[in-house]
C-alpha cells in the first residue's frame, strides 16, 4: 500500500511505503467430548477473507496468509454434530493456534455429511488417493459443487464426474493403479482389498513418490509369492520370458516386441532384485497392457474405494459386463450406482438421503 503526501511549502511530491501487516495463520483442532480428533469438519473463515478448510483425520485444520490486524470468524460444521463454542471471533494480530472446537453428536442423526461439498470432495481423496486434499485441490472441486446452488441435478451430474476423475488421475494411476497392475503383471491375478490397502498406503503422492514406487517395487519382487513363481527365473532371457508368459496367461496381452527392450533393462541393475524390479516395472507401463486393464481395474477399485471390502462375483461381472459389452466406457452409470448406494452411505451415517433411481436421470 502506498500513500501520497504533498508539502505546502513547495509543490513536490513524495511517495511513501506504508509498512505492511506480514501474513498469518489461523490454526486449530476439533475433537469430540472425550478428546478423539474428528476429520472432515468443514471449517468456515469470514471477515476480512473468506476461505474454507477441512479437519484433517487428526482434527487440524489451517488457514494460512491470513491478512493480520483484521477481525475474523471460524465456523465448524459437520452433519449430525454440535459444536462449542459454535464459533471463535477475534482479531488477529499474529498467528493463532487456539482456534478449537469440541464437537458433540447429536442424539438422532438427521443427515448424511457426503451432502456436504467439502466432505464429499475429502472423501474422494482419501478413498482413492489415500491420502489428505491440498488446499488448492479441495477448493477447486468443492467450487464444482457449490457452483451448483440448489439446482439438484447439476450437483448429482457433479458428483459423477468429480468421483470419476480420481480414478482417471494422473495420480491414481501413479499410486493405486500402479500397485494393481504390479499383482496382475507380475503374480498373474488380481489383488484383495486387504492386499490393496496395505500396499496403497506404500505408494502415496507425498512429495516423495518416486522413491515410494521404486521402493515398493524393489520390495515386491521379493515376496515370497514372486520368488516362487519365478523361481530358476535367473537370468535376464528367462525372467522376461516367464514375465510374459504371466502377462498373456493373466490378461490375453502378448507383449513379445517388448522382449528386446525389457531385457536390455533388465541388464541395467545392479542385483537381481533390482533387475527384475526394472523389468516388471517397464512391463507394466505398456499401452497394450495398460489398456486391457482399465475396465476390470476400474470395477475392482470402486468397491475397494467406495465400499472398502472385496468385489462380490455377481456385481463385478455385471459392471464388467457394463463397460466392457454393453454400453462401451460407460463409467458414469457405475459411478453413480456406487455413489447412491445404501452401503456406501451408510459409511458415514445411518441416513441415506440418495437411491439409484437417481443415475436413471
Amino acid at each position: 500500500m502506498y500513500n501520497l503526501s504533498v508539502s505546502s511549502a513547495a509543490a513536490g511530491c513524495t511517495l511513501t511505503q506504508q509498512p505492511t501487516a506480514a501474513p498469518a495463520a489461523i490454526s486449530g483442532r476439533v475433537t469430540t467430548p472425550d478428546g478423539a480428533p474428528l476429520g472432515g469438519v468443514s471449517i468456515f473463515l469470514d471477515g476480512a477473507q473468506s476461505q474454507t478448510a477441512i479437519t484433517d483425520a487428526n482434527g487440524n485444520y489451517s488457514f494460512e496468509n491470513a491478512v493480520a490486524d483484521r477481525f475474523y470468524t471460524v465456523t465448524p460444521e459437520i452433519a449430525n454434530y454440535t459444536f462449542t463454542p459454535q464459533n471463535r471471533s477475534f482479531s488477529l494480530l499474529g498467528n493463532k493456534t487456539d482456534a478449537t472446537f469440541t464437537a458433540t453428536p447429536n442424539a438422532i442423526a438427521t443427515q448424511n455429511p457426503l451432502e456436504t461439498p467439502e466432505y464429499f470432495v475429502r472423501q474422494q481423496y482419501l478413498d482413492f488417493l489415500g491420502r489428505e486434499p491440498d488446499q488448492d485441490g479441495l477448493d477447486f472441486w468443492a467450487g464444482k459443487l457449490n457452483a451448483c446452488g440448489p439446482d439438484a441435478a447439476c450437483v448429482r451430474q457433479e458428483r459423477i464426474e468429480i468421483s470419476a476423475a480420481f480414478f482417471a488421475s494422473e495420480e491414481f494411476r501413479q499410486t493405486g493403479s500402479f500397485v494393481y497392475r504390479l499383482y496382475k503383471a507380475g503374480l498373474g491375478r488380481e489383488l484383495n482389498y486387504q492386499e490393496f490397502t496395505a500396499d496403497r498406503a506404500q505408494v502415496v503422492d507425498n512429495g516423495a513418490l518416486s522413491a515410494s514406487r521404486d521402493a515398493f517395487a524393489n520390495s515386491f519382487v521379493q515376496r515370497a509369492e514372486f520368488l516362487g513363481k519365478y523361481n530358476g527365473a535367473n537370468s535376464a532371457s528367462s525372467f522376461v520370458s516367464a514375465l510374459l508368459q504371466t502377462i498373456q496367461q493373466a490378461s490375453g496381452v502378448g507383449l513379445s516386441a517388448e522382449r528386446d527392450a525389457l531385457i536390455a533393462r533388465y541388464q541395467t541393475g545392479t542385483s537381481m532384485n533390482e533387475s527384475r524390479s526394472l523389468a516388471l516395472r517397464d512391463a507394466i507401463e505398456a499401452a497394450s497392457f495398460k489398456q486391457s486393464e482399465m475396465n476390470t481395474s476400474f470395477v475392482l477399485t470402486e468397491y475397494f474405494g467406495y465400499l472398502r471390502r472385496d468385489a462380490d462375483a455377481g456385481g463385478y461381472q455385471f459392471w464388467l459386463d457394463v463397460l466392457n459389452n454393453r454400453v462401451a466406457g460407460n463409467y458414469r452409470s457405475m459411478v453413480c450406482a456406487f455413489l447412491t448406494s445404501a452401503e456406501y452411505q451408510k459409511r458415514f451415517s445411518p441416513v441415506v438421503t440418495r437411491s439409484n433411481s437417481e443415475c436413471s436421470q
